[in-house]
């Protein structure tokens, strides 16, 4: 977030070095170092101690028995094949499900028996380095893709969006070719908007996708998800398409459900509260406190709080869990702009907070300054 010419290095950075490496060949170490530092965690070794992962699966608000609830590995939607689950269970009396694993990053699903319904947490991938409680789990139909030959050597994605049965129009498919940061960001693609039967088609090189779909309430083509807003991805998650083929896939969405809908299969959350000043102490209006998995706030938050008011006070209340970064935004959405109100918060843990179920950071000050 910090202009170069502010840098204490940046007055000097034409002058000839001696005995160092260049500056582009520093610059590409520097970044491959990087990239091997943000894969997902895998699974550890070490099963002596397991994280526990509660949770509920519903069927239009009610607990639904039976399920099958799966556990993947991050890892294995990186790999060609149907991925493998690590651990499996099944929904009990009013849907309540358990699940025990090593700490990890994984995907979690549920389907029905038949096969008929399904459902994806929504805050996929689930970093599990704690306990993990409160996750919800609500079925929708499901509609497994149908591959078919097709005449034109091109790769053809098609299908329809739907909410409770219905087609949705203006609804905007976004291809990504990972889940590794839980489809936020820029994806590798989307389609034009659904028309008034809900149809959508592409146009795609051959390749490995997860097809989803999200409208918010705003109109708004970024930012998180709030209560309200519609989410849906199509159950065969990653789907390779060949050249030649065509896959229809159906995409049933559901809306995310309000806090108080959820509170009694939730648990204890992770607060966390604080005050945003400028540099002379004074509070500051209008700053979102957002919660980021990387230092520099690049991408979609993973929660982002109410924007602050006359006090500059903030209240994030969530059931991530994990060791993550926090900062402040005047707007969200894209690189700060010059001009913009941007702040960071000095964690005690490397600059990160370690969020666990029911602990509460208090008294946390973040000081907003001007982007060059």
């Amino acid at each position: 977030m910090k202009s170069p010419a502010k840098w204490p290095s940046a007055n000097r950075r034409h002058q000839p070095t001696k005995g160092r490496l260049p500056g582009s060949l520093f610059f590409c170490i520097t970044i491959l170092l990087f990239l091997g530092g943000c894969a997902s965690v895998g699974p550890t070794d070490d099963f002596s101690e397991l994280v526990t992962i509660e949770g509920l699966v519903s069927l239009e608000g009610k607990g639904y028995k039976g399920a099958n609830v799966s556990l993947y590995p991050l890892a294995e939607f990186t790999k060609p094949g149907e991925p493998a689950h690590l651990t499996q269970t099944e929904s009990k009396e009013s849907g309540v499900f358990l699940l025990k694993a090593p700490a990890g990053d994984y995907l979690i699903t549920a389907r029905s028996h038949s096969g008929d319904l399904f459902a994806f947490f929504g805050r996929n991938p689930l970093r599990a380095g704690a306990h993990q409680r409160g996750l919800t789990l609500p079925l929708v139909p499901a509609h497994p893709p149908i591959f078919l030959k097709n005449e034109t050597d091109t790769s053809i994605i098609t299908g329809r969006v739907l909410h409770q049965g219905n087609p949705v129009a203006g609804a905007k498919v976004a291809l990504y070719l990972s889940a590794e940061a839980g489809f936020r960001g820029q994806p590798y693609d989307f389609s034009a908007p659904t028309d008034k039967d809900g149809k959508f088609s592409m146009i795609i090189d051959p390749g490995s996708y997860f097809a989803t779909v999200k409208m918010r309430a705003s109109g708004r083509d970024i930012g998180p998800l709030k209560p309200g807003d519609l989410f849906g991805i199509a159950p065969g998650l990653r789907m390779t398409i060949e050249r030649g083929v065509t896959v229809n896939a159906d995409i049933e969405l559901l809306a995310l459900p309000s806090r108080e809908k959820q509170a009694r299969f939730l648990t204890k959350f992770a607060t966390v509260e604080g005050t945003v000043t400028d540099a002379t102490g004074a509070p500051q209006a209008g700053m979102r406190a957002a919660l980021y998995e990387n230092k520099n706030m690049l991408g979609e938050p993973l929660l982002l709080s109410e924007p602050t008011g006359p006090d500059g006070k903030f209240n994030i209340s969530t059931s991530l869990t994990g060791k993550l970064y926090l900062g402040v935004r005047e707007f969200i959405g894209g690189p700060p702009s010059s001009g913009e109100r941007v702040g960071f918060a000095d964690g005690p843990d490397n600059g990160r907070f370690n969020l666990t179920p029911g602990v509460n950071v208090e008294g946390v000050k973040i000081i907003a300054r001007l982007t060059p």
